[in-house]
């Protein structure tokens, strides 16, 4: 006996169409739209999918047969943060209605009198992330605001002294300084008082201390 074969037989190179392959994994279609069998290929997630902790996570799909792909690590949905589920302490997210998913940046600002307590700079207004957990933090761990305070030390002037004893003072607080017998606070006003009073900024500055002129009389 013989075997007969038909001539239309023939032997195909297996490929994989990278877009499907993308589709099928959660991620972006690469601009190679065909690897070979058993070739890889990386593809990174979909916004909003990641590998493990990862917003910027990437799976290595290799060519195989039926030609779907094998993949040893997948992208899975980040987690999503909700502001409102976060208490910031004295403080109010500027954009709570967006959507954010995990290592997204959301600015939050503190209240009046009140500065973002996570560095010694006195700013009001700080960045926080969201979280593997859902809930928005920041590098230093705190979401918190704290007191705006002034020292009081660093006001000075040579002519003058500050009459409270205190090392600082809160926000809206304010200190009295006195020029020397014979000076007065400098103003339009002739008849300006001997003393003046100073309050704290939100920057955590007190005001600048006025200038100590010396008291004219006029000749009679």
């Amino acid at each position: 006996g013989y075997f007969a074969f038909e001539s239309s037989i023939s032997c195909v190179r297996i490929g994989c169409n990278t877009a499907e392959l993308a589709q099928a994994f959660d991620a972006r279609e690469p601009a190679t739209p065909l690897i070979g069998f058993a070739e890889q290929i990386s593809l990174q997630c979909l916004p909003g999918f990641g590998v493990g902790q990862s917003s910027t996570g990437f799976v290595t799909v290799t060519c195989g047969c039926p030609p779907t792909g094998n993949v040893s690590e997948i992208c899975e949905p980040l987690p999503e943060c909700d502001p409102e589920d976060t208490v910031f302490e004295n403080a109010t997210a500027l954009n709570p209605g967006a959507q954010y998913v995990f290592e997204d940046e959301i600015m939050v600002r503190c209240s009046d009198g009140y500065r973002y307590h996570g560095n010694t700079q006195c700013e009001q207004n700080f960045t926080a992330f969201c979280g593997f957990d859902t809930f928005f933090n920041t590098p230093e761990d705190s979401v918190d605001c704290t007191m705006v305070t002034c020292l009081v030390d660093e006001l000075s002037t040579p002519l003058g002294t500050v009459l409270e004893l205190v090392n600082e003072i809160a926000y809206g607080e304010s200190v009295t300084m006195q020029c020397n017998t014979g000076y007065r606070v400098e103003s339009h006003d002739p008849a300006a008082s001997q003393t003046a009073s100073l309050k704290c900024q939100q920057e955590c500055d007190i005001e600048p201390a006025p200038t100590c002129l010396p008291v004219k009389c006029n000749a009679s």
